[in-house]
Formats: C-alpha cells, sequence, structure tokens
C-alpha cells in the first residue's frame, strides 16, 4: 500500500498505533521494523508524535530477545535518524507553499522553538532527545524510550553531525542546541565526574575567563575517571567531526575540546589514549584551512590559548617521550641487527618500527567499533603517527601559507599576517621534533622526508621573512651534514667553548664514534678525513680524524638543494652555509680549482672496514666507493649554487660576498698561525662568484678586489698564489667582456679604471711571485685585449711596469726582464695610441730600465728604444703646440743625460751615442729659451758628473763583470774604472762641443751665451790639464773643434781644403764675438802653460760652475 502511494495521510497515525500494539504484544516484530521504515522514509506521512512513535518502536525492539531483531532495529534506528534529518533539508530547500504536511497530533509547544518549520521542528526535537540519552536522561519527544546503549546514541550523534553540517549552519536553533548542549555532554563526558561550566559563544567574549580556564580543565580529571574505550573512542569521533565541520560557530568549545585531546598526550595516560588522540589530532593537521582558522582565532588573539603552537610542542613532548621510554622488543631487535633495510628509529640501541602507509584516512583504534577493550597497541604505532603529524603538519603549513588563492587587495594584508603568525607559532616546536628524527632515523626514506619538511621551512621562512626560523631551520641542515656534535664545536662555538671540548676529549671525534658504534648506528661510514682548520681550533685537534656517514651525505644534497632555491632570502644565514660546505668539502678531500670546480683528492677504497682503518697520516682522506660516486654530483651542485648567484638582487650579492671573504680572512689567520695548510674554498669560490657576475661588476668590484688584494700580500705562499690567480683571472675576464652597448664613453672609461686599479695596486706587494703574476695579467690584457683599452688606462698600465724597477728590493733578472717586454711592447705596438702625458712616463720608464743595474742587455735596449721614442715624438710634433713638444724633448734628453753617467761602461757609451744622434737629428726642435735649460740643466750637470766619477775612479786592474763586460776579455786600454771613465769623458766632452757647434746660431742668441762659453772653456781646460794624455789630447781636439768647426782639424793637412772652403762644401760655423775669442785665447794661454810647464796654473774651478747665470 505504500508502495502504490494508497493510504490516506489521516490514516498514518492510525497505523502508527497498530503497529505499536503489536510491539507491545512481541508479534512480527520484523515486520513492524519494516513498516516503520516505509512509513518514515515514505514522503511525509508521520511527523511529530506519530513520527517520535515509529522511533521509539524501532530503539524497542533494539533490546528484543531475538538476535535478527536486534540487528534489523539497529539499522533501521540509524536509518530513521537519517531520514528525519533528510526531510530538514529537503524542507530548507522548498517554499513554504510546496511542503504538503498530513495534520496529526502535535507535542507541546514549548518543546520547540517557534521559529522551526515542521520538519526541522521534529529534527531539533530529536536531537535534543538524544543529546538527553547520551546524559541518561529520560527523552522528552521520544517517550516511552527506557533504555538505549550509550555507543548507539554516540555512533547516532556522530553520523547526525557528520551527514548534515548545513542544518546547523542554516538554523541558529540547531547551533545553540550544539554549544549549549551537545558540546557541553561531550567535555563532561571527557572530565569525569568534574562538573565543568562552559559559557555560551554569545554569551562571553573573546576576553572571558572561561576561555583562559579551558586550558586547564582536564588536568583535574585523572584517566581513571574517563568513560571506557567504546565511549571514549566514538565521543573522540564526534569531536573530531564538531571540530572540522562546525569549527566556526563553536570557537571556545573547540578551544576546550582541543585542549582535551592534547591532555591525552601526557605521559600519565595509557598508551592507546595517546594513540587514539594522535590520530585525531592527525586528521586536523592534514587540513590547512583548519589551520589557519585555529591561528586566526586562538594564536592570534591577545588573551587566548595559542593553540597551534601548543599542539605542535605537545606532538614534540610527545615525540621526545615515546623515544625515551621505548621497550626493548627483543625478537624486532634481532630482525633489524640482520636487516638494515626495515624503516624506523634507534634510540640508544633500541629501534623502534615505523608503520608505513599510515594517512590521516587510514586508522586503526577509531575504527575499533566492534571492541569493548583496547587491544594492545602495536610497538611503535603511536611514534609513528606523530611523526606522520609533523610531516602532515608541515605540508599543511605550507598549503596554507604558499598555496594561498587570490584574494581581494584588501584582504591581502590580513591573511599575510595570519600566515605569518601560522607560521611562527608552528616552526620553532616543528624544526625541534623534526631534528630529533632525523638524528635517530635509521631509513633514507625517513630521513629524505623529514630533510623534506625542514627545507619546506626554510622556504616558508624565507618567503614570510622570518629570519628566527631561517637560521634555525639552516642550523640544524648543516649539523645534519656534518659529523655528529662537528657542528656545535668547529663551525658554531666561542674559543673557550672550543678549549673547553679539547681538553675535556683530548682524542678528538674518537669518543663520539666510539658511542655511535655502542649504541649499534646503522649509518655506514663513507669517508675518513681531517678535522678543516679554523683559527679556534687547538693545536691537539688538528691531527683529529672524523668520520661521515651515509646519512651526512644524504643530507648535503637537500642543503645545497635549500639553499640554491632560497639564495636570495639567505642574507646573514650564508655565513654556517657556506663554513659547513667548506668543511664538508675539506672532509671528502675535494679540492678547489681556479674555474669553480673540484678534484678529489682522496684515496677510494671498496669497503667502510677499510676506509676506517687507517688514520694515522695527517690531513688523509679516505673514501668508500659509495661516497666516490657522489663526488661529481656534488660538485656540480655546488658550481651551480654559485652560479646562480647571476639572478640575486645586488644586497643578496653582497651577502654571499661578504660571507666568503669572511670565511677567507679565517683562512688566512690560519695559515698566518699555524703550520697547516688553509682551506681554499672561500677563495675559488668568491672567484667563481665574482666571474659570474661580471656583467654588473661595479656592485662587487671593489670589496672582493680589495680582499683579493689583502690575500696578495700573504705570507703564507699557497694561499697568496691562490690570491694573485684569483685577482689576475678576474681582471683579464673583466676586460675581455665587451661592456654594454648602452654604456657611453665615460662609463666604459671609469669600468675599465675601476678594472685595473686592483692590478696596479698590486705593485705594492712584497713578493715576486704577485708581481710576477701582475706582469703576466697585464701582458695579457696588452696582447688579447689592447684594442678595447682606452687612452685614461695607459698611465695606470705604465705605472705597474715602471713599478718593476722603482721598486729598490728587486732584485731578480727574471722580472725585470718581465716587466720590460711589457715596456718593449707599449714601445713597439702602442705608441700612436698613447696620450702625450703617457709618453713622457714612457720615456722616464724607459730610462729607469736603463738606469737599473741587474741586466746589462735590458739596460742596452732600454737606450735604443729612447731613440725610437724620439724619432715618434718628432713625426708627432706638429699635432702638438710646441710648450708640450719642447716638454717631451727636455725628459728624454735629460733622461739619456742620466744614463751618460752610468756604472757601466757599455750603457755609458750607447747613452752617449744616442743622445748626440738625438740632438743631431732633432735639436733644431728646440727654441732659444729651452737650449738654455738644456744647456745648464741637462748637459753641463751630466759634465760635472762625468768629471766627478773620472776623478774618484780605481785605478787598479779589476775583473770584467765589474766594468760592465762580463764573461768577455777587456783591452789593457781600457782594463780599469779610471780608464773606461776616461772614455766616457772624452765622448761627453765631445759630444757637448758638437752639440755647440751644430746649434751654434740658436746659442749665440741667448743672452747668457757668453756665460755658457766660458763654462765649455772651463770644462775643456780642465779636460786637457789632467794626467791622463787621452784626455789631453781629446780636450785640445775640441777645442780646435769648438772655436774653428769640423772642418779646422784638416786645414794644414792640403792646399786643397783651401779650394773646398772657398767652394761652400764645408760646413762653416757662424763667428764668434770678439770679446768671446779674447776669452778663448786667455784659455788657451793656460792650458800651453800647463802643457809646456807640467804644472797647474790657473785652473779653473767647478764648485758652481753649472749654476745658470743672472739674465
Amino acid at each position: 500500500m505504500l508502495q502504490y502511494q494508497i493510504i490516506e495521510p489521516s490514516c498514518a497515525s492510525s497505523i502508527v498505533n497498530e503497529l505499536w500494539f503489536l510491539t507491545e504484544a512481541e508479534c512480527e516484530e520484523l515486520r513492524v521494523l519494516q513498516a516503520i521504515t516505509s512509513l518514515v522514509t515514505t514522503e511525509l506521512l508521520v511527523t511529530d508524535i506519530s513520527l517520535a512513535k515509529c522511533i521509539v518502536l524501532a530503539i524497542k525492539l533494539n533490546f528484543s530477545k531475538d538476535p535478527s531483531v536486534i540487528n534489523a532495529a539497529s539499522a533501521a534506528v540509524r536509518q530513521l535518524f537519517s531520514s528525519v534529518f533528510e526531510r530538514v533539508v529537503q524542507e530548507d530547500g522548498m517554499k513554504e507553499s510546496e511542503l504538503t504536511i498530513a495534520p496529526q497530533a502535535v507535542s507541546k509547544p514549548s518543546l520547540t522553538p517557534p521559529t522551526l518549520r515542521p520538519c526541522a521542528a521534529d529534527g531539533y526535537r530529536l536531537l535534543k532527545d538524544l543529546n538527553s540519552m547520551i546524559r541518561k536522561e529520560n527523552p522528552i519527544w521520544l517517550e516511552g524510550v527506557k533504555r538505549i546503549t550509550m555507543t548507539l546514541s554516540l555512533e547516532l550523534l556522530e553520523s547526525v553531525l557528520k551527514s548534515y553540517p548545513s542544518i546547523f549552519y542554516k538554523h541558529t536553533e540547531y547551533a545553540d542546541l550544539l554549544k549549549n548542549q551537545i558540546c557541553p555532554q561531550l567535555v563532561k563526558m571527557f572530565a569525569g565526574e568534574k562538573e565543568i561550566k562552559i559559557i555560551s559563544q554569545h554569551s562571553a567574549s573573546e576576553n572571558s575567563p572561561s576561555r583562559n580556564s579551558a586550558a586547564s580543565f582536564s588536568s583535574t580529571s585523572s584517566f581513571s575517571t574517563r568513560p571506557p574505550f567504546p565511549i571514549m573512542m566514538r565521543s573522540l569521533r564526534i569531536v573530531l567531526v564538531l571540530i572540522t565541520n562546525f569549527h566556526a560557530i563553536l570557537t571556545l568549545q573547540c578551544e576546550i575540546l582541543i585542549t582535551f585531546l592534547l591532555e591525552l598526550l601526557s605521559v600519565e595516560n595509557p598508551h592507546w589514549e595517546n594513540a587514539i588522540a594522535l590520530e585525531v589530532l592527525h586528521k586536523f593537521i592534514v587540513q590547512p584551512d583548519l589551520l589557519s582558522w585555529l591561528c586566526e582565532n586562538y594564536d592570534l588573539q591577545p588573551n587566548s590559548a595559542k593553540i597551534i603552537k601548543l599542539m605542535v610542542s605537545k606532538l614534540t613532548r610527545f615525540i621526545k617521550h615515546a623515544l625515551e621510554t621505548a621497550q626493548i622488543d627483543e625478537e624486532v631487535k634481532e630482525n633489524f641487527s640482520n636487516s638494515f633495510g626495515q624503516a624506523g628509529f634507534l634510540y640508544k640501541g633500541i629501534f623502534i618500527p615505523l608503520h608505513e602507509n599510515l594517512s590521516a584516512k587510514k586508522w586503526i583504534l577509531l575504527d575499533w567499533l566492534e571492541k569493548h577493550e583496547p587491544s594492545p597497541v602495536p610497538e611503535g604505532y603511536a611514534l609513528s603517527i606523530a611523526y606522520s603529524c609533523l610531516v602532515d603538519c608541515t605540508h599543511s603549513v605550507y598549503a596554507a601559507v604558499v598555496e594561498e588563492k587570490s584574494v581581494e587587495n584588501g584582504e591581502a594584508a590580513h591573511k599575510q599576517g595570519r600566515n605569518s603568525a601560522l607560521f611562527a607559532s608552528a616552526y620553532e616546536n616543528l624544526l625541534e621534533g623534526l631534528s630529533i628524527l632525523l638524528e635517530y632515523s635509521v631509513d633514507d626514506t625517513i630521513s629524505e622526508a623529514l630533510l623534506n619538511c625542514i627545507t619546506t621551512i626554510v622556504l616558508l621562512a624565507c618567503r614570510i621573512g622570518n629570519s628566527e626560523a631561517k637560521d634555525a631551520s639552516l642550523r640544524i641542515l648543516c649539523r645534519a651534514a656534518l659529523p655528529q656534535g662537528y657542528f656545535a664545536r668547529f663551525i658554531e662555538v666561542s674559543p673557550a667553548a672550543l678549549n673547553h671540548h679539547a681538553q675535556v676529549d683530548m682524542n678528538g671525534f674518537e669518543g663520539s664514534e666510539t658511542s655511535e658504534s655502542s649504541n649499534e648506528s646503522p649509518n655506514q661510514v663513507v669517508a675518513m678525513g681531517t678535522i678543516c682548520p679554523t683559527p679556534t681550533l687547538p693545536s691537539n685537534l688538528q691531527n683529529s680524524t672524523v668520520m661521515l656517514t651515509a646519512k651526512n651525505l644524504l643530507v648535503i644534497r637537500p642543503l645545497i638543494s635549500c639553499t640554491h632555491s632560497n639564495g636570495c632570502h639567505l642574507t646573514d644565514s650564508w655565513d654556517i652555509v657556506i663554513a659547513t660546505l667548506q668543511h664538508l668539502m675539506w672532509i671528502l678531500g675535494m679540492k678547489p680549482t681556479t674555474t669553480g670546480s673540484f678534484r678529489t683528492g682522496g684515496d677510494t677504497t671498496g669497503s667502510t672496514n677499510e676506509s676506517t682503518a687507517s688514520t694515522g697520516v695527517s690531513n688523509t682522506v679516505i673514501l668508500t666507493t659509495a661516497a666516490s660516486s657522489e663526488l661529481p654530483d656534488l660538485n656540480a651542485m655546488l658550481s651551480k649554487l654559485f652560479e646562480s648567484t647571476s639572478s640575486y638582487d645586488d644586497v643578496s650579492l653582497h651577502h654571499v660576498i661578504a660571507a666568503l671573504c669572511k670565511l677567507s680572512s679565517e683562512a688566512m689567520m690560519v695559515a698566518q698561525n699555524t703550520s697547516r695548510e688553509p682551506s681554499f674554498f672561500s677563495v675559488a669560490k668568491l672567484l667563481q662568484t665574482a666571474m659570474t657576475n661580471l656583467q654588473r661588476l661595479e656592485v662587487y668590484w671593489r670589496p672582493v678586489t680589495a680582499h683579493l688584494i689583502e690575500v696578495c700580500t700573504h705570507s703564507h705562499t699557497k694561499l697568496r698564489e691562490w690570491g694573485t690567480v684569483a685577482l689576475t683571472t678576474l681582471i683579464r675576464s673583466a676586460m675581455k667582456r665587451k661592456p654594454s652597448e648602452e654604456l657611453n664613453e665615460e662609463d666604459i672609461v671609469k669600468r675599465q679604471q675601476l678594472i685595473v686599479a686592483p692590478l696596479a695596486a698590486l705593485s705594492e706587494a712584497d713578493y715576486i711571485d704577485v708581481i710576477f703574476k701582475q706582469l703576466d695579467c697585464l701582458m695579457n690584457i696588452l696582447q688579447s685585449d689592447s684594442q678595447q683599452l682606452r687612452p685614461q688606462l695607459w698611465p695606470t698600465i705604465i705605472k705597474i711596469v715602471n713599478a718593476v724597477v722603482e721598486n729598490k728590493n728587486c732584485n731578480d733578472s727574471r722580472l725585470v726582464e718581465h716587466g720590460y717586454q711589457g715596456v718593449n711592447l707599449i714601445i713597439k705596438e702602442f705608441l700612436d695610441s698613447l696620450p702625450f702625458n703617457c709618453v713622457q712616463m714612457l720615456v722616464e720608464t724607459d730610462a729607469k730600465y736603463g738606469q737599473q743595474q741587474i741586466s746589462m742587455n735590458i739596460s742596452l735596449s732600454a737606450v735604443g728604444q729612447l731613440w725610437n721614442i724620439s724619432d715618434y715624438v718628432r713625426r708627432k710634433s706638429v699635432q702638438r703646440s710646441d710648450a708640450e713638444n719642447e716638454k717631451i724633448w727636455l725628459v728624454l734628453y735629460n733622461c739619456l743625460s742620466e744614463l751618460c753617467v752610468d756604472l757601466r761602461p757599455p750603457v755609458r757609451k750607447s747613452a752617449c751615442d744616442t743622445l748626440l744622434q738625438t740632438v743631431a737629428a732633432h735639436g733644431h726642435a728646440l727654441n732659444g729659451r729651452t737650449w738654455s735649460h738644456m744647456v745648464w740643466k741637462i748637459l753641463f750637470p751630466m759634465l760635472d758628473k762625468v768629471r766627478v766619477m773620472t776623478r774618484n775612479a780605481s785605478t787598479q786592474r779589476v775583473d770584467s763583470a765589474a766594468l760592465g763586460a762580463s764573461n768577455l776579455l777587456v783591452h789593457h786600454s781600457r782594463d780599469t774604472e779610471s780608464k773606461q771613465w776616461a772614455e766616457t769623458t772624452v765622448k761627453t766632452l765631445s759630444g757637448v762641443v758638437k752639440i755647440f757647434n751644430a746649434q751654434r746660431s740658436l746659442l749665440l742668441s741667448l743672452e747668457n751665451f757668453p756665460e755658457c762659453w766660458i763654462t765649455l772653456l772651463k770644462y775643456i781646460e780642465y779636460t786637457a790639464s789632467t794626467d791622463n794624455s787621452e784626455m789631453s789630447l781629446a780636450a785640445l781636439k775640441n777645442f780646435q773643434e769648438l772655436l774653428f768647426g769640423r772642418a779646422s782639424s784638416q786645414m794644414t793637412e792640403t792646399n786643397a781644403n783651401t779650394g773646398d772652403r772657398r767652394s761652400g762644401t764645408i760646413d762653416e760655423t757662424p763667428p764668434l764675438p770678439e770679446k768671446l775669442w779674447m776669452v778663448s785665447w786667455e784659455s788657451w794661454i793656460r792650458i800651453a802653460n800647463f802643457i809646456t810647464t807640467s804644472k797647474v796654473v790657473n785652473v779653473p774651478h767647478f764648485e758652481n760652475s753649472t749654476e745658470k747665470p743672472q739674465e
């Protein structure tokens, strides 16, 4: 009849009454259940009191004597409850006019709020009575129900809350019932006999004392007064539904319920309570939106419990306790000792297995609905859930912070603040728990999952800008990548603490290794090396060996990858990261190269036993095959890490450079204070970082090159070599890089000057090897990049080659030769490119190479180059003003005159010849005033110096080397210094006389020409009056040539000369004034008297002979 809808609605109540009588008579109980179910589920035939009677009948039949009836009644009760609330949902979706309900007897109006429609009112009354039955009170609407099992009541309540959450949000009456009756009843059940007063959310403000007292309520309840397992388990399932589905309307109640859950994790509680609480917490933690809500409503509120922080801290404390109280399972331990492949944790020799395939959807305790007592919880199950909670909590925080859906601009700031608070509440305890689990993990899969969580926290810290979280998480990674205790002892430690460690443990790390073996750690040793030298490392630990395990090696990859991904945000954290990488590379024996890569310096063995056996030799590195196979990948990852700095902003790049410079400074201190070779990791990576960022070298060039210059001047040979190679390589690469097209000429000049300045600064170094590499770099630039050199760079370049001979301590022939190669190259290839002021600098520099006393050949070549320069100056004189031309000529002549008095005869001879040739060829380029300067400031001082040197020269015979002719035979006429200087005197005096004759017309125009003439006659008189016949004869010839010109010596030899003079084929010297003829005659008389009487008569006095007379 119900199937074909032929029952009138008015008959429904009569049918229900008849079914009631049948039940009372215990007749056809199964058919009664079928009829009841059909009546309730078919449209709206029964409502209000009739509906209540149907439900009461089903509940009564649930206590029948027939098991089949009991099972059917249990199912019917669940179906009836679902139908009632299904009606509410349908009613909410219908208009008032569309709802047709048969008129039936109505309950007392006081039982139902008048605002509810019929179906909603039925559901309200049913839910209220269900809660009364849970409180073990008599129901009002379900009149006649004498008893019902607590487990069934809780299951029904869970079903309603889980399946129909929309009802509670649509009807405030339901929400009030949930807050004021259902939640307090749950709390009362958890608290045992203690009565807990809960103030409604509506009547209590956010700052209500009840909120603050909620966190401590459960401490008054001992586990002995709590409900038994079936009730507790079902209650917690309801708590899970309440917090998951109704947290938005149960703010205060959620705090209380979560606090109770966390109390279940206390060590005093039974193991099954710990486990079941963890299962519920795990369900919360995997919901990012729920975590965000909890943070916003609790952690962000000033007077509220910090739920997120409390939750994670409880988990961490539980993990510590679970490890410390773990019981030794002999069977598990025996199996584990035979196979290292089982996942789990090893704490002080006790293995705790990890239960795999755990997820928030798969429960154990929460699904034990059929059990009346808790079964023994598997060993390690609770720790496994706690492990999953920490891992999933990390991922949920990440999802809440990073995977935030796009929001309006107005909400962005609010959500950003909430995300920061969520992360701040969780990270500290998360890191603590993750680091503990990582330390005792014995499975790579577990370790990788934990490392992934830690690197995720680094990412979040960088994105949010939480520097404390970033530093803490990176420290955990660095600590895990190094041997046990290494990070705290040698990277992040004060000198006092380190000395304390050294006194306590004289054997370095052997104590910790022994401890590891006693704990039966399965971590395989894959590498053995020494401690990387640091400034604070005590001498008794310098040769101590340390061992890297497979887990250490496993951590290195995430550490590098994490740094690579977040490098632009690490700021000051780069210090510990780079220091850790340096120590790791040292222990692994990976030696840096100037290209930024590494080469392996350790031996490779095939087994761990072999690698751990040899520790006798300092700096010995032994690697297993497992470690060796990882080195190429680590090398590539490190290179990519520092190459990625090209994408950093300027501030981030400076942080990287500052960290590398700091580490390099420590290496310099190591090299200065100890006998051990320092690590070159920082210098190599500083070079690689600078090379990678050459496109913006202006940003970092000064601090990088300034530090490298410090390294270049260090006393440690190899460190100095590294610094010099790094600096010169960087300069060469920077010069070869073509400037951007956006730069104007001024910017290009500044850029090149910036690049070359550090190269010039190396000239101040006191080490020949540094200067040698400096010159190599300069030659490379001149030979490879000369077309890009701007004129403004030439002064710096010339100063570099000049500094080689300026250094008084320079006595290395190879260095002088190398420097002169640069001078020679500039003169031959770049004279046309030099600015005028640089030509003058080049002349002076070339003259200094002529004056150096180390290499005769270089001196002679330098003198010859001055002649080439003079030709160039003459060719270019039309392009410059007379003043500029005269200035460079005077510099050139002055340099030649200084070379004319060199201590080595060949150099003097070459200089004299060059000077005469130069003046003869280009002397007419000087005007009269300049000639006056040349006579008084260049020529006469030169004659004065020659006179002094000749007078003081030794007359004793010496070997040829002292005379400047090493390994050569010297003629007897030149076998003393006195004879050599006599020759120089002849040459210089003859040269000056020829200059006077050649430039007589110009010199006669000088106002002080008489003084010049008299001074020259004095030099001739002095030379003619010496005891050296060669000098006297040459002086007489010079006197004759000065008066009569070059042809005068031939006047008496043949009459043909007279004809020549008349025909004008011989150069005639301009006539002298009569007064000067008389002066010359008097001078001749004095010379003649000396020669004929062999006594000095009025020999000229030369003390002030070269002073220019006042005009």
